[in-house]
């Protein structure tokens, strides 16, 4: 996973705030729906499912809403749908 280019570790997207995200051996497990990250930017990483080919996306990620009170708080963040390939098709 690469935020503005630079590889991160998953577990970082996961430490403030995520949503149904699990990190193994540096590989973020997702149950749909599921969300992740704070940070603006943009975001490259690969799906992978059983029984599909994998989806390696490039997508910018910012939030609509925000405040710089202590803590800050952001809203309206970005939402992607992604479709992946069966490969019995």
């Amino acid at each position: 996973m690469k935020i503005d280019s630079l590889k991160i570790d998953p577990i970082s997207l996961t430490e403030e705030i995520s949503n149904n995200i699990v990190v193994k051996d540096s590989i973020m497990e997702c149950t749909i729906p599921c969300g992740f990250g704070t940070k603006k930017g943009l975001y490259e990483f690969t799906f992978s499912a059983e029984g599909h080919f994998d989806l390696t996306i490039t997508a910018p990620v910012d939030y609509r809403k925000g405040d710089e009170n202590c803590p800050s708080r952001n809203s309206n963040g970005e939402s992607y749908v992604l479709a992946m390939y069966s490969k019995e098709t």
